[in-house]
Parts: structure tokens; sequence; C-alpha cells
């Protein structure tokens, strides 16, 4: 993994959310519709269990608590490492990265690419947990407005994710 120097200003346009899930597998379950990248952005946050993502480069595993950005570019398989289910939070999304921002901050850049792959510290989950809960809530209710607020509540999590990085 690559060395984080600073992440300075950074922004990005969120123009559609396609899934908000918490989802579940169990033991030896592997997913891999990803094979050939998966051509929408995401973020995952391991609630309980453990995960193997498997990248054409690099084996993660991602660990309870922790946050991993997808890029539109991942091409990768998914599979539970363990006997504990991998219960996590999923988010799908369209975004587009202001291309002067990207120019100035190669480690967005190179996590917007997919060529860099960071994940957040465990002790940090409480910041997030409350959030993708919030997000999960609003997007299965559907109220008026939901799509706004939903953005909203995914701009907050990148805003502390991508502070995460910075840091």
């Amino acid at each position: 993994m690559q060395t984080i120097t600073q992440l300075t200003d950074f922004d990005l346009q969120i123009t559609d959310i396609l899934l908000v899930h918490r989802n579940q597998f169990i033991n030896k379950f592997s997913w891999n519709y990803y094979k050939s990248g998966r051509k929408i952005d995401g973020l995952v946050l391991c609630i309980c269990g453990e995960a193997e993502f498997l990248f054409p480069d690099v084996r993660i595993t991602l660990h309870p608590g922790q946050v991993m950005f997808l890029s539109a570019n991942d091409a990768y398989t998914v599979q539970c490492a363990g006997e504990t289910p991998f219960i996590h939070y999923t988010v799908n999304f369209r975004m587009i990265p202001d291309h002067e921002c990207l120019e100035q901050n190669p480690i967005l850049a190179s996590l917007c690419s997919g060529t860099y792959r960071y994940l957040t510290n465990e002790v940090n989950y409480h910041q997030y947990e409350p959030e993708f809960a919030q997000l999960l809530s609003v997007w299965q209710t559907k109220n008026s407005g939901y799509r706004m607020m939903a953005k909203s509540i995914l701009y907050r999590i990148l805003y502390k994710y991508l502070s995460d990085v910075g840091h």
C-alpha cells in the first residue's frame, strides 16, 4: 500500500445512489459479479466477520469496523473469510470527481481510479456506523425527498472517509 502524504482540498459530485443495503455473506460464500469491473463507485463498512477482496494486483482483508472505498474501475471477487458471517453495509453510487481537484491530489486521483485502496482504522467505527444505518433507513423508507437526504448522508460519509485518508 502507498504511504499517504496529505490529501488537501477535495470535491466530487454524487449523481445517483443505486443501492444501499445491509447484507451478510456466510462461510465459503463468494461474490464474483465484479470480475470485469464495478462500473459504479461504492463504500463498504464491515460490521462483523471478515471479507477477502481479491483484486488482480492485491488481496485485502476487510476487518470489523473498517470502511473501504471501491472505485468504478475496481475488478475483484469478495468472499467471506472465516466461520463468522461477513455482515456489512454497502452503498453503490455514481460520482463525478472534480478534475482540477484530481490533478492537485494524486491520492484522491489514485482512490478514484482504483490504483490505491485505503481502509479506515477500526477505532473510527463509531463515526461511520450511525451514518450508514441512517442512510439505509432513509433509503428503505423512501419518504418524500429521500434521494436528496440519502445523498447528503453519503456526502458526510465520504467527507469523513476522505478526511481519514488525508490524516
